[in-house]
């Protein structure tokens, strides 16, 4: 079973994802900030990271340094702020996507199901 780490520091937004992302097939393990992302690594690492572009108590590029050196996890970044320079900034970072809130929860989990399935990726 594929396990989902996902970061937002706003409840809804946290809500939304999971909810979105609800199957029988995928585990959503939450987090409200960089600090219990990292915490909830201890347990296992995921098959896929969704992070707010915004952490409350952490850089989003230290937590996918994090994840990256632990082995090749893709991840998808989420951010009400979309001008071209911030996708292609977490690009180099080695954000393997980006959706731009609000978003059409359809559109997230079509993006998490091709990244958990091997789908395109960077860095």
């Amino acid at each position: 079973m594929p396990k989902v780490l996902v970061v937002d520091d706003d409840p809804r937004i946290l809500r939304l994802v999971q909810i979105a992302l609800a199957a029988p097939d995928i585990e959503v393990v939450p987090a409200k900030s960089g600090r219990e992302a990292l915490a909830a690594l201890g347990s296992g690492i995921p098959d896929l990271a969704i992070l707010d572009l915004l952490l409350p108590d952490d850089s989003v590029e230290a937590l996918i340094r994090a994840l990256r050196a632990k082995q090749h996890v893709p991840v998808l970044l989420l951010s009400a702020w979309d001008p071209p320079e911030v996708e292609a900034k977490t690009r180099e970072w080695g954000a393997s996507d980006f959706l731009t809130k609000p978003f059409i929860p359809d559109d997230l989990v079509s993006k998490a199901r091709t990244l958990l399935d091997g789908g395109p990726h960077t860095g």
